[in-house]
This record gives structure tokens, C-alpha cells and sequence, in this order.
């Protein structure tokens, strides 16, 4: 019980039963568990007297030689002077005993119900999503994840009060403008009015897919590349969330099925566009379209 909180540490191996032990006035509770987590038998109930202890012993015990485990280590929170019989008598016996930071925990039953309830939203979430038939679609899409349609959807509301993607493109702030004053023409840049969330959301989304999606992946290539009026890489970022929010527009509302090999056949007939023109079409549009 002196050891240092690392050598407490090094003492539980893959062949160390883990004894917890919630101490009382009368009665402890007692469980017991690999390093793992993985519990073994029902947690029992013994007396804070040494019959009490005795059977306690003689429990996890049986349970070590079942399950093969070659030591035990128990650890207990030192509540009041209630534990002190107890760990006399483990001493007695030989048993490795710790006494473990009430504080310590506390904390630990917290995040294991915050687990809990992670777990909970996560399950809720599934339900729901569920309930939308395109969603399984979508999440076929090499580089989506659940937990962007489900942000993306937070975000928007209902698909159904858009008649446009250029709607949600200007609601995320994606939409472009050009500075000017008088004669003088300055840049084009997004405006960035409307929901940031969304924005954000889009551009978290956007980086795993010119990454691991090959659609994706190879229209930035083309368009940051491309002989004539190459874009830069932010450039060419803010087109590629206009053409996804335009892709998951078409498969939540219209019902359309996402194709990677239509948009790689669509790269060599892109029109050559200026930046400015992005504006009109936000991504580049087929010259025959």
C-alpha cells in the first residue's frame, strides 16, 4: 500500500485477477475483473468481521484457480477507518492489497457514465438515421462517416426546405463575393455569412475525402494542377464543398445515386473557368451541360 502509484501500476499483468472492493460500515461489495475490464461472476456482499473475510478470501479464490489467473491484486477506497480491519486480515493472508484515490474514483464513475451515455446518443443516433432511407447511400461514399451526415443534417434541418443547393452553399457561408470599390477590383472570397458550424463541417469532411475518395482526390488534383487558371489548394477546397453539399443535396432530396465514375469521365471536359465565375456555378460546370 506504500508503493508508488507506477510500481501499483507494473503489479497488474494479463495474469493478475483485479479485486475491487467498495468498502462500508457493516457490509462490502466486492467484484472482480481482469486488466481489461472484463468481469468474471456475480459481485458478492460479505460482513466487515473475519467470517466475512474468510469467505471473501475463499471466493476470489475459487475464482483466480477457475479462470487461471497466477495473482491477486485487491484495492479498496480507504473510506473512513472501516477498511482497516479488512486490509489487516488480506495482510495476514498474503494478498497484495492498495488503497485507491477517493478522488481517483470518483472520476472514474463519472467518465464511465459519460461512456454510458455516449453510448446512449450513439444508439439514438443510429435509430434515426435509420429512419432516413438515403443515409445508407451516402455513407458508402469512401471518406463520409455517420457522424458528418448526422452533423450535416443537425445543421440544415429538413431537406425538404431547400429547393436549391445553392441555398445551403450560401448558409454555410461558401458563396463567393468580389471586393470592389469604385474602379478598383479586388479579390473574390467566400463570404462566410451564415452558419460557421457548417462550414467547418463541410471542410472536416472535405479533407479525408480528396485523401481516400478517388473522385475527389483526382478533381483536386485537376484542379489545382490544370495548365490553364490553375486554382490554389483553399481554392480548390471551397469548389469541392460546393460540388459535396450539391452530391448530398441530389441523394437526400432528389434520390440520386452518387457515381464516382461520372464525376472522373467529367474532369477532361471541365470548362477552364476564372475563379470569379464560381460564383454562378461553384463548381466547374461541363461545357455541354
Amino acid at each position: 500500500m506504500n508503493s508508488t502509484q507506477n510500481e501499483r501500476i507494473n503489479q497488474i499483468t494479463s495474469s493478475t485477477l483485479i479485486v475491487g472492493v467498495d468498502i462500508a460500515k457493516f457490509k462490502h461489495v466486492a467484484r472482480v475483473q481482469d486488466y481489461r475490464g472484463v468481469e468474471f461472476g456475480r459481485p458478492i456482499t460479505f460482513e466487515n468481521n473475519r467470517e466475512g473475510f474468510a469467505m471473501f478470501v475463499s471466493w476470489f479464490r475459487k475464482i483466480a484457480t477457475e479462470q487461471g489467473f497466477q495473482d491477486t491484486v485487491v484495492g479498496m477506497e480507504p473510506t473512513g477507518h472501516f477498511w482497516l480491519n479488512l486490509a489487516h486480515f488480506l495482510r495476514e493472508q498474503r494478498v497484495t492489497c492498495t488503497v485507491v484515490n477517493p478522488l481517483h474514483v470518483k472520476k472514474s464513475k463519472e467518465l464511465d457514465e459519460l461512456e454510458c451515455k455516449f453510448e446512449e446518443l450513439e444508439a439514438r443516433l443510429d435509430e434515426l438515421l435509420g429512419q432516413i432511407p438515403q443515409v445508407k447511400q451516402l455513407l458508402a461514399i469512401k471518406g463520409i462517416g455517420r457522424d458528418s451526415i448526422a452533423g450535416f443534417l443537425a445543421e440544415i434541418g429538413d431537406i425538404e426546405h431547400y429547393r436549391h443547393p445553392k441555398q445551403i452553399i450560401k448558409l454555410a457561408g461558401l458563396n463567393l463575393k468580389e471586393n470592389t470599390s469604385g474602379k478598383h477590383k479586388g479579390q473574390t472570397k467566400i463570404t462566410k455569412r451564415g452558419r460557421k458550424r457548417l462550414r467547418a463541417l463541410l471542410f472536416r469532411v472535405m479533407m479525408p475525402l480528396v485523401a481516400k475518395n478517388r473522385a475527389f482526390k483526382a478533381l483536386h488534383e485537376h484542379y489545382t494542377k490544370r495548365p490553364d487558371n490553375p486554382l490554389k489548394k483553399m481554392q480548390s477546397l471551397i469548389a469541392l464543398c460546393g460540388k459535396l453539399v450539391r452530391i448530398l443535396f441530389g441523394v437526400l432530396k432528389k434520390g440520386h445515386r452518387y457515381s464516382e465514375e461520372k464525376m472522373l469521365q467529367d474532369i477532361p471536359r471541365f470548362t477552364e473557368v476564372s475563379w470569379g465565375s464560381l460564383n454562378s456555378c461553384f463548381f466547374i460546370k461541363d461545357e455541354r451541360k
